[in-house]
């Protein structure tokens, strides 16, 4: 990570190291497997264009650049060719603008992009979400669950029932089947070291008989089964430069660490059997109950 800026691409900084300009392709509008994939965070040396292609379950299509030679999507609908100069030759203010988190947020100095070559389609489609208020941002598939699931069971956490996220993420949920003492804390703490530079901000497990994904039960687990004083853990972790409660004299001296949530929502282990009963009917005696009495509601 380069410390001028999260923002700046990596590969940039090694021709900007040997004083050259880094040749880009910006691709503006492609099928939708190849845009989930751009901005998930994958481990170091996995191709974005790999992980796009299983998402679709074929390889992504490409075409060698004309001018950079670099692999463009071949379904892409405006495709901009050009190089980026190193910063100390050229940059452009910018922002601020609307981020995903609901807030305006960065501005300053940026690379800027010299424009040598477009390509395009007759009537291209581009699609776009704003980033405005009332602010519920899930973007396609719950990719980030998906591979927070896989990260969790390589790190060794055992009887996973579901996981999602919520708000891009910044609040986790994960389920799982308690089989120890602890259990619940390495969840939280494997849940909470997936991703480096990211807002996430809340993670909470429940028991295996909340649904993760039902931000109401979530809730009503966090609301009935949490002691404050017990059940919940404080870190101090990373976070992101459009992060809008950074405040302004960390982001001055390029201290993005925050505090994360790490929130045990499960019946305490060691009396779960002497917790009180939920007072809900099983999936069998609903179903029961709406063939008897389905035609009066």
């Amino acid at each position: 990570m380069d410390d001028r800026g999260s923002s700046w691409p990596r590969d940039g900084l090694k021709y900007w190291a040997r004083g050259e300009a880094c040749p880009v392709a910006v691709v503006l509008g492609c099928e939708p497997a190849t845009w989930m994939a751009s901005p998930t965070k994958l481990e170091s040396g996995v191709s974005e264009l790999d992980y796009a292609g299983a998402l679709r379950n074929a390889p992504v299509e490409v075409i060698d650049g004309p001018l950079t030679g670099l692999p463009i999507p071949a379904h892409a609908e405006i495709v901009i060719e050009g190089d980026i100069p190193p910063p100390e030759e050229e940059t452009a203010p910018e922002g601020p603008f609307g981020e995903w988190p609901g807030y305006y947020t960065h501005s300053g100095p940026e690379p800027v992009v010299r424009i040598k070559r477009i390509m395009f389609r007759d009537n291209p489609i581009i699609l776009g979400a704003p980033p405005l208020l009332p602010y519920t941002p899930q973007f396609g598939l719950p990719l980030h669950a998906a591979r927070l699931w896989d990260h969790l069971e390589r790190s060794g956490v055992s009887g996973l029932r579901g996981v999602w996220s919520f708000m891009g993420g910044l609040l986790v949920a994960v389920s799982i089947r308690q089989a120890y003492a602890g259990h619940t804390i390495q969840a939280l703490l494997g849940a909470s070291s997936l991703k480096a530079w990211a807002m996430d901000r809340y993670f909470v497990t429940v028991d295996e008989d909340i649904d993760p994904s039902d931000l109401n039960q979530v809730l009503w687990a966090m609301c009935t089964r949490v002691d404050p004083a017990e059940s919940i853990q404080i870190l101090r972790a990373w976070t992101t430069d459009i992060d809008p409660r950074l405040p302004p004299e960390k982001r001055a001296i390029k201290d993005f660490t925050m505090g994360r949530a790490l929130i045990d929502a499960c019946k305490p282990f060691t009396w779960r059997d002497r917790f009180p009963a939920t007072n809900r009917f099983d999936e069998q005696t609903r179903s029961q109950i709406w063939q008897k009495y389905g035609s009066y509601l």
